[in-house]
């Protein structure tokens, strides 16, 4: 009769080992799962920020093209107007030669 209680006794002792050993298996995977997915999470925080970045650059870059555009458009402007300003100037003046001529007949 002990001896059947001593091997009741042991399987009850291996069984909890078994429980425990289990218990340990779960817990490191379950570790194991939250370190890949704290990984994970790290990864897309990076390319999130490398993306921010990127954009963030590629505004800065057309922000600057676009104020060169502007600057190029208003300097040929200006030339523009100068130049029609001297070609008004020279026709006024051949008109008031050309009057005058006239004038002068």
């Amino acid at each position: 009769m002990k001896t059947e209680l001593d091997k009741k006794k042991a399987k009850i002792e291996s069984l909890k080992a078994s429980i425990a050993q289990e218990q340990k298996n779960k817990m490191f995977e379950f570790e194991q799962q939250k370190l890949r997915k704290l990984k994970m999470i790290e990864e897309q925080r990076e390319t999130m920020s490398l993306k921010s970045k990127e954009n963030t650059d590629k505004l800065e870059q057309l922000e600057e093209q676009t104020k060169e555009s502007i600057e190029g458009y208003d300097k040929m402007l200006q030339q523009m107007k100068e130049k029609h300003g001297s070609d008004m100037e020279r026709l006024v003046a051949d008109q008031n030669e050309k009057i005058e001529a006239d004038h002068a007949r």
